[in-house]
């Protein structure tokens, strides 16, 4: 115990010490810690848990490629999207989605701009 209590006294002479590399000491800890439990709760809810619907594990997502020029996720036209609608037979429905930047407002304030997602009407079918 004695040991310890060496050790603690030894640590906080050196924190008064040396300011600046405590300070960025703590810093790193504190992102790293924060960083990691953010990361965990991605994994743990998505992975893990999975989507907040029923029969979450039917939702596909559906995309465009383009290999010859590498490129792995391409936006989708709305032509693209009711072409797939119309002639699509095996799933149970379709829906698109996007995200944008859009403004929101009270009644008499100052709109601000938030992103949000802007989906079609059948999105939640």
């Amino acid at each position: 115990m004695e040991a310890l209590l060496q050790d603690l006294r030894f640590g906080i002479r050196m924190l008064y010490k040396h300011p600046g590399m405590s300070v960025m000491a703590i810093v790193t800890f504190g992102l790293g810690i924060g960083l990691t439990t953010t990361v965990f709760n991605i994994v743990n809810g998505v992975l893990f848990r999975g989507l907040p619907f029923d029969e979450s594990d039917r939702i596909m997502a559906l995309g465009r490629t383009n290999p010859t020029q590498n490129i792995q996720n391409m936006g989708v036209s709305v032509h693209d999207f009711v072409d797939w609608r119309e002639q699509e037979t095996i799933f149970d429905g379709v829906a698109a989605w996007s995200v944008a930047a859009i403004n929101l407002s009270k009644e008499a304030g100052r709109p601000e701009r938030h992103t949000g997602g802007l989906f079609t009407a059948s999105m939640f079918e």
